[in-house]
């Protein structure tokens, strides 16, 4: 729910010339650059194998 709360902040602010990554907490930038790994080292799962497998 941080997250989204953040999200909306950055949205609305209208600034255009700044770089919303400034703005993020150690901990979101940190998952972020686990996700990034993940992905980088094949760790993923596509839509539609998630779709399949919870009947979506």
């Amino acid at each position: 729910m941080e997250t989204l709360k953040f999200l909306k902040v950055v949205k609305e602010s209208g600034v255009r010339n700044h770089d919303w990554w400034d703005d993020l907490s150690e901990q979101q930038n940190q998952g972020i650059q686990r996700g990034l790994k993940d992905i980088d080292e094949g760790r993923i799962v596509s839509y539609e194998e998630v779709k399949r497998k919870y009947g979506l």
